[in-house]
């Protein structure tokens, strides 16, 4: 009963967010835009980790926690 057919969903999101939202789609990447240049080099180290580049350091971080010890897993 919580399965919805796409045009159901298209057509509440149309009613809660109104059409406008919709038409224009630039305010959130002016938005981006915007805040980018304030952030800096830290923008860089954000974008790794969303494009899932600081997930990856934080496995090959843990993975060196586990090696430095006698080969057991620790946990926090």
């Amino acid at each position: 009963e919580f399965l919805l057919d796409p045009n159901e969903v298209r057509a509440r999101m149309l009613k809660s967010f109104g059409t406008e939202n919709f038409t224009q789609p630039q305010p959130q990447p002016q938005a981006l835009k915007t805040t980018t240049p304030v952030f800096g080099t830290s923008s860089g180290n954000l974008g790794s980790v969303l494009s899932g580049g600081g997930y990856h350091a934080g496995l090959k971080h843990h993975q060196s926690t586990v090696t430095r010890s006698t080969g057991e897993w620790v946990d926090r």
